[in-house]
């Protein structure tokens, strides 16, 4: 299902790449600017490299396993 991504810190680098559904595209995101919501179990996804600070991000997802 779908994930909401927020992120926070003071940092350069460290955007959110999430891939396009309709070609192999990616899309960057700033997740310090509004959270992102995406499937991450459908899309490929990733974060480039942090060059100065520290990044720390939190991600909510609904678990199909029941506890």
């Amino acid at each position: 299902g779908e994930s909401v991504l927020v992120a926070f810190g003071e940092y350069k680098g460290g955007k959110t790449f999430i891939q396009n559904i309709k070609n192999n595209n990616y899309t960057i995101y700033d997740a310090r600017e509004e959270p992102i919501i995406f499937n991450g179990a459908e899309r490929r996804h990733f974060v480039n490299t942090i060059s100065n600070g520290e990044r720390f991000s939190l991600v909510f997802y609904n678990s199909k396993n029941k506890f």
